[in-house]
Parts: C-alpha cells; structure tokens; sequence
C-alpha cells in the first residue's frame, strides 16, 4: 500500500510542479484521471482474467452492450469511476494528504522518483499485453 500510495504522490507532484502549477492547470482532475486510467486496465484484466475461469456473463453482457456507441466499454468504465476517484482523491482531500506524506519522507529520493516513474511507464504494455493475452 505503500508503494501505491508513492507512486499516486509521483503522478500529483508531476502536476502540481511542488507547488508551482500554473493557475490554469488543474493537477487534481488530472490526476484523479490519470489515476482512473490505471484503474481501467486492472478492472479489464481482472474481468478478463475472471472470466476465464468464473461466469460472469450478466456483468460483460452490460459493457457489451455499450460496444455500439463510440468507445462503448471504456466510456461507460470511465462515466462510473471517474466521479468515485474524483470525490475520493479531490473532494476528500487524500491527494493533499498524501502530497504531504511524501513530500519529506525518506522514500522520496531522486533514485526512487526515477525507479517509479519507469514503473508507471512499464505498466502501460505490461497491462495491455496481459489484457491481450487473456483475450485470446
């Protein structure tokens, strides 16, 4: 949890610039967002890899369903966690929270920034190829 909780503090400080973000930039919508789309991918594999074993037939016949409309599964993902990541992080302040948790702490050395931004980047293909895989 930790970890987790680092690597959202990476996401915000890249931003909110350690407190520098310009007055037009919003770094808490973005970041809720950004946040959102991780989220995505791990709901995608976990379905997928869920169905796999478990009949979860009601629960994609609903995201099927939306496959109509423009960008249908992922729309609908996004129009149902957005708003849960945004009152979370954003209107519970836990975005602030773990800004100043991290801020001082030990963890955040410019070796650990590096290390945890190359997770996040490797996180992408790792996700859609495990996506792919249980796919098929």
């Amino acid at each position: 949890m930790k970890i987790t909780k680092y690597l959202i503090f990476l996401i915000f400080n890249h931003y909110y610039k350690d407190g520098n973000c310009k007055g037009e930039d919003s770094p808490y919508s973005t970041t809720a967002g950004i946040i959102m789309l991780y989220e995505i991918f791990v709901v995608y594999a976990g379905i997928d890899f869920i169905g796999n074993y478990i009949n979860i037939s009601l629960f994609t016949d609903l995201l099927n369903s939306a496959k109509g409309i423009v960008y249908g599964r992922g729309m609908v993902m996004c129009a149902l966690m957005y708003p849960l990541n945004y009152y979370y992080f954003v209107k519970k302040k836990h975005l602030e929270r773990i800004y100043n948790e991290y801020t001082e702490a030990p963890i955040n050395t410019r070796m650990n920034r590096i290390i945890g931004c190359t997770c996040l980047i490797l996180y992408w293909p790792i996700m859609m190829g495990l996506i792919a895989f249980y796919k098929s």
